[in-house]
Parts: structure tokens; C-alpha cells; sequence
């Protein structure tokens, strides 16, 4: 059994390990995970002959665990009068996703999860929906020529607001916030933080959230809503609030058919999900596992209790990274209220009505 704390590098079967600086890192914000190692020795001592060719499979394990499978981006070599120093860096195999253009290719009738495979598997990556309670949409879709594969889904991704996540391995995960479960694990202020940061920012916040979408009627069709009717056939709701005192609006035009139960919900969507994400923690800890010996991860929940910040609640762990230099071994957490990745919720699409019928839907 390996040492939990050692990082290894595998390449064509080879092991690297003696690192004097490794830093790995997931997010749930990023699409590829990455690492960056690097080897310093004194001008005596001279660099080890390690071949890692950039563009080969690698691995990085912890300890016994594999965390990142992917491909070595670069490798340099550096020297100057007091050290030499090896570095090398790479992301895990969703990295291609996101620099590869997809095929300009017309697809029929596909969902999320179906698409997202069809476009993967020719990388060799495997598509896997951890987001069973979603009702995804079947629709076709066209690439767009020089767009990326992740920009593809992406796109898609946001509309039925699910996180497209590595799982480090190389699968593509299609997840809802929180899907990993709760970590069982509380991070508490005097005996497990090292150090920690808060921040509360106003910059996505405003006064008013005003929704617009476009009516499913066409012909005779139209939304009567009151002074809610922006013009024949186009709807619109708004959410107040959110602790914005001066005037501060936001119109966003829903990207979809959308009425006026539709348009109130994305409103209040928008609204709840800004405010969680207006507040963030971030807190280092020792050592790359928690208090139960397991690998800390993201899309899990954890309570962190820190009087100092005025939490005590269950927060989400939105990114990691994990670091080791002359101080030791610690691992970075990135934690967010789960509301700041909430899924936009399922709303029944308008129903096309004949010809001269009217909705008054007051709200």
C-alpha cells in the first residue's frame, strides 16, 4: 500500500514520484481537471532522466487512488546558477472536449446525455447521467462550424441546468448540484482549518429581474397577462428584492417558449440562484483526505462551523485542490451554497391553443 500522501505520475507504465511542488485541482466550475508537478534539485544534485513525452496518457494517483486520467500538455526544463527544475502539466481527458471543434454535423431528435455521448465517443470518453430526477428535452440540434464540443454541450447544459463535471477518470458527468451525497464530514474552526476566507459580493445582485419569453401561440394566439403583456404573443414576470436598495434592473429573455408561470419561475430562479452564489468560503485543511481517510470531492456536501465567518450549515464543495511543497500537504476547498448550482426547475411547456383563444394567467 502506497503512502497517502505520496503523488505519483504514471507514464507508459513508468512511475514518477519525489515531486518537490504538485498541485491538483477539480471544479465544478471547469470542465477538465488539472495538474502542474514540478522537480527542483541544486545544480549538484542535477535533474533526474525522466522521460515524459507531452501528448502521452498519464496518470496521477494519491496514495493508491487515481484521480486524474488524461494526457501530459507540457513539459520544460529550467536552470540558473542556484537550481534546476522539471515541470510538467497536463488535464484529464475531457481537456479534448474542450479544445477540439465539434463535427459540423446535423443531429435528429437527441437529449442532453444522448448528444453528449454521440460527441464524446470518438475521444474514447464515456457519457454517464448521474441526473436521473432531469426530464431532458428531446430536441435536434446543429453544431455551429469552429465551435467547440464543450461549448456545444455547454449550451445545452445550461438550458436544462445540469453541471457537465470530469469524474477525473476519464467519464463526462452529467449531475445535478449535490449529487455526490453528503460527505459526513464537518470542517470546524479551531481544530481541522488552517487557514480560511470569506467573501459576500453585490456585483450579480439587482433590484429587479424582469423575464421575457415568447408565447408557444403564433397565429391567433396570445398571453393576456395585464400590464404583463410586453407586446402580442411575448410575455414577462419579474422578482423584486434580492437586498439591492438603489435601482439596479435586469431583463433576461428566456431561451425558450415561455408563459407566464414559466417566466415567474425563471425569475425566481435567477434571483435565488445569484444570491447564493454572491457568497463563497474558502477553507484549507492538512492533508488531501478528510476526517474519514477518504479523498476530499467535489459535488459533495460538507458542514463547515466557523464562527469567525458567521457559518454553521451544510455548503457545497464546488472545487479542490489538492498541494504539497515545503510546508506539506493540504488540500484547498472551494465550498458554495448548493442553491448556487440549483437545476432551473421542470415547467410544462405551453400548450399550442386553436386559433383566437386567450390566457389570463395573473400572477
Amino acid at each position: 500500500m502506497a503512502d497517502p500522501n505520496l503523488l505519483q505520475l504514471r507514464v507508459d507504465g513508468a512511475l514518477y514520484s519525489g515531486w518537490t511542488s504538485v498541485s491538483v485541482s477539480r471544479s465544478l466550475e471547469s470542465v477538465a481537471g488539472g495538474f502542474d508537478l514540478q522537480f527542483t534539485s541544486d545544480p549538484s544534485a542535477g535533474l533526474p532522466d525522466w522521460k515524459i513525452p507531452p501528448g502521452d496518457q498519464c496518470e496521477i494517483l494519491l496514495g493508491d487512488d487515481v484521480v486524474l486520467v488524461g494526457y501530459v500538455d507540457d513539459l520544460s526544463v529550467s536552470y540558473d546558477a542556484g537550481q534546476h527544475d522539471l515541470k510538467a502539466s497536463g488535464r484529464d481527458r475531457t481537456g479534448d472536449l474542450v479544445d477540439c471543434s465539434a463535427p459540423s454535423k446535423r443531429y435528429a431528435s437527441l437529449t442532453l446525455p444522448e448528444l453528449a455521448t454521440e460527441l464524446a465517443k470518438p475521444f474514447g470518453i464515456t457519457v454517464e447521467n448521474k441526473a436521473p430526477g432531469i426530464k431532458f428535452h428531446r430536441t435536434a440540434h446543429a453544431n455551429q462550424p469552429g465551435e467547440s464540443i464543450f461549448r456545444v454541450l455547454e449550451r445545452r447544459a445550461r438550458q436544462e441546468a445540469v453541471l457537465l463535471i470530469s469524474d477525473g477518470a476519464g467519464k463526462l458527468i452529467v449531475a445535478e448540484a449535490g449529487a455526490g451525497g453528503d460527505s459526513g464530514v464537518t470542517i470546524e474552526y479551531g481544530r481541522d482549518i488552517k487557514s480560511a476566507s470569506y467573501q459576500q459580493s453585490a456585483a450579480d445582485l439587482f433590484s429587479e429581474i424582469v423575464v421575457k419569453g415568447q408565447s408557444a401561440g403564433g397565429g391567433g394566439d396570445q398571453f393576456s397577462l395585464d400590464d404583463n403583456v410586453a407586446s402580442k404573443g411575448t410575455v414577462q414576470r419579474s422578482v423584486q428584492g434580492m437586498g439591492i436598495r438603489r435601482y439596479r434592473p435586469l431583463c433576461i429573455v428566456a431561451e425558450t417558449q415561455a408563459n407566464s408561470a414559466r417566466c415567474a419561475s425563471r425569475a425566481r430562479w435567477e434571483a435565488g440562484v445569484r444570491e447564493a452564489k454572491s457568497k463563497r468560503w474558502e477553507v484549507t485543511v492538512a492533508g488531501w483526505r478528510n476526517a474519514l481517510g477518504n479523498l476530499w470531492q467535489i459535488n459533495t456536501l460538507v458542514h463547515l462551523k466557523c464562527p469567525l465567518m458567521g457559518v454553521d450549515e451544510q455548503l457545497l464543495i464546488s472545487s479542490i485542490q489538492f498541494t504539497r511543497d515545503e510546508s506539506g500537504s493540504v488540500t484547498n476547498l472551494k465550498l458554495a451554497k448548493k442553491d448556487a448550482f440549483k437545476d432551473l426547475p421542470e415547467i410544462p411547456e405551453p400548450k399550442k391553443a386553436s386559433s383566437g383563444n386567450s390566457y389570463s394567467l395573473k400572477g
